[in-house]
């Protein structure tokens, strides 16, 4: 009993730290409070919240964040009908909202822009294609080319970035730790350095955590559920050998 009472109370633990996470990444501030509040208003299952839908391995995931810091409160839609959130809209001018619409003709970045930027004293130079997954396979092929370009190298300091050299094709470059970060556009590079104070646990983080926590989660509660039937049948062994005696 002291087992099945000891289990029990991990699951209940368990699913309520998964429910709270969950909860946090159906609130917000800002352009995400006004995304969620037209999803939630014009039930619109063609729209999400572009933070909610990405995961990767936990190693990853500051990096992640401190990549696309500015992009992952904002819409993405599979489809490009967007009627229904100009109309809404049009009644809700007090709320504020990011709109990522990925463009399906940029030119693509090989395996030739890692090897190159190894060649420049970079080391586990990783393309974020290969560690990110989409939780939701509707937006996956929408958000191809969206991250493309974008890459997290294990060894990047401030030093390294700036004699990155200009000719190299990428987007963006993040060292793992989320500590330097470069970017390139049509006007320039620019480059950011975030200090430890400014990473809290971002959306990434949440979106891991509750992956974890849900298989675990399921993992006990499936030792509960076995642990309870064999209580269930040892009380009426007990109960039948109490009426033979």
């Amino acid at each position: 009993d002291s087992t099945l009472r000891v289990l029990s109370k991990e699951v209940i633990q368990l699913e309520s730290k998964r429910q709270s996470l969950i909860d946090v990444n159906k609130t917000g501030e800002g352009v995400k409070e006004g995304a969620l509040k037209f999803i939630e208003e014009a039930g619109e299952a063609n729209f999400e919240v572009l933070g909610n839908i990405i995961e990767c391995e936990p190693q990853y995931a500051k990096a992640l964040e401190v990549l696309f810091e500015n992009s992952f409160d904002a819409l993405i839609a599979k489809e490009l009908g967007t009627d229904n959130l100009s109309q809404w809209y049009a009644n809700n001018t007090d709320k504020s909202f990011d709109f990522i619409i990925p463009s399906e003709t940029v030119d693509l970045c090989g395996p030739e822009t890692a090897e190159r930027l190894t060649l420049k004293g970079l080391s586990g130079v990783t393309s974020i294609e290969d560690i990110l997954k989409v939780n939701n396979l509707d937006f996956s092929a929408k958000l191809k080319a969206f991250f493309n370009g974008f890459y997290v190298a294990e060894n990047l300091t401030a030093e390294l970035a700036l004699k990155i050299s200009n000719d190299i094709r990428f987007r963006g470059l993040v060292a793992l730790d989320g500590s330097i970060l470069l970017t390139k556009s049509l006007n320039g590079i620019s480059l950011s350095a975030r200090s430890e104070d400014d990473q809290g646990l971002g959306v990434v983080q949440r979106n891991n955590l509750i992956n974890d926590l849900t298989e675990e989660c399921e993992t006990k509660r499936a030792k509960l559920d076995e642990l309870e039937l064999f209580v269930a049948n040892l009380d009426s062994e007990v109960e039948t050998l109490k009426v033979d005696f």
